[in-house]
């Protein structure tokens, strides 16, 4: 059986557990107001956020947990987010 990944926010928040789904839905309540023209998609089966058609965050759900990642943070001056990784720091 062929598992498919989710394809729209409300797909990625119904495979989680209640209390991670509150926890995803807080994330997502805060990045929209921090940044109100952030437009929200699914990408990779994670809730991703972009501006300027550049993703800059993603929520990931797990069984265990919920991530935040900030994306292409291996390229921001902050040396509180530089390290090795493939662009992107949770």
């Amino acid at each position: 059986m062929v598992k498919t990944k989710p394809k729209t926010v409300e797909e990625v928040l119904s495979k989680a557990d209640d209390d991670k789904e509150v926890l995803a839905e807080r994330l997502r309540t805060l990045i929209k107001n921090t940044v109100p023209k952030a437009e929200e998609i699914v990408r990779r089966g994670r809730i991703t956020f972009t501006l300027n058609e550049k993703d800059f965050a993603a929520v990931r759900l797990t069984k265990q947990h919920v991530d935040l990642l900030f994306l292409r943070s291996a390229s921001l001056s902050s040396p509180q987010l530089k390290g090795a990784g493939n662009h992107c720091r949770p």
